[in-house]
């Protein structure tokens, strides 16, 4: 019998147009700069106008993703970064790699100064925008990002983070486009998993990492990262949003991240928040505040007490 010759992968149309006249148009300037081949990056020659570019990515060629809500919601992902050279990659392929794909993958660079930009072009023909200029702090940076997306849903993963593959899950049950999706992480430093379900009590104690959170992309209409918080404004954004009776926080279990919990914000103290986090508490949850008040002083005084 006569072997059967494999088929060859369909590739869309419009992608095979668009792959060839992008093509052409980049031999036509300099030979190898780009070459796309099945959404594969493959080694390019870089010349002063590419490395000029701050902004990349295929929504810059028109190629941007749509929601097809509530069959396949758009989740968009962010990650800033600034000299993340050692570790975005590892990033990048966990985002790249996932089951779910129906994902629009933002990086916002804050002009790095070793090798971050290069790794970040590498991948550019599968990343959905990347921008690289300086700006004011890791919150600052995640608000650029903010306005670039058009997902449904917006999580931010740090430049030093592992994606799970986890969105598929997550997808599945995003019926409310204003709910609040979360899940747990796992501490690449002891492996152990941190989350669960949070109430009220257990907001004001301790926080819900942003690498576990799908943010209901309505919610920043309203609201953006405090910038005068150095890391700690996702902090005071989820006690805000908590009190929004027109916000639901929705609790599954599954580890959505692998959080480097040794990274710069396990490393600094962030004051400004550490001064306003009662006023936030007392301003958003006045009769809360009371207790909360009252239990700051109890450990206060057990500390003290503590021989």
């Amino acid at each position: 019998m006569a072997r059967r010759r494999a088929a060859r992968p369909r590739i869309d149309a419009g992608f095979e147009k668009y792959r060839k006249a992008h093509h052409q148009k980049c031999m036509a300037k300099s030979p190898g700069q780009h070459i796309l081949s099945q959404g594969i990056p493959v080694a390019s020659v870089s010349t002063p106008a590419d490395e000029a570019r701050k902004e990349g990515g295929l929504n810059v060629t028109g190629r941007r993703k749509k929601s097809r809500w509530p069959v396949k919601p758009l989740i968009s992902i962010i990650t800033v970064v600034y000299n993340g050279g050692r570790t975005i990659e590892k990033t990048i392929k966990s985002v790249l790699d996932q089951s779910y794909k129906n994902i629009e993958y933002i990086i916002v660079d804050g002009k790095s100064t070793d090798n971050t930009l290069e790794i970040i072009k590498k991948y550019e023909n599968r990343i959905d925008y990347w921008i690289s200029e300086k700006d004011e702090g890791i919150y600052d940076a995640m608000n650029k990002g903010v306005k670039k997306a058009s997902g449904d849903w917006i999580l931010f993963l740090g430049a030093d983070d592992i994606l799970l593959d986890c969105l598929g899950q997550f997808a599945e049950i995003m019926d409310n486009p204003k709910n609040l999706y979360y899940g747990n992480v796992e501490f690449s430093s002891s492996g152990k998993t941190y989350g669960g379900k949070f109430n009220l009590i257990k907001l004001i104690t301790k926080n819900i990492p942003h690498q576990a959170i799908f943010y209901p992309s309505f919610a920043f209409k309203e609201f953006s990262f405090e910038t005068r918080y150095k890391v700690l404004a996702d902090y005071a954004l989820n006690l805000r949003l908590y009190a929004k009776k027109d916000i639901k926080f929705v609790y599954v279990p599954v580890c959505v991240s692998i959080f480097n919990d040794s990274g710069m914000s396990s490393r600094i103290v962030d004051e400004a928040f550490r001064l306003e986090a009662s006023n936030i508490i007392k301003e958003c949850y006045p009769i809360t505040y009371i207790f909360y008040s009252f239990y700051k002083k109890i450990s206060r005084y057990l500390r003290f007490m503590k021989p």
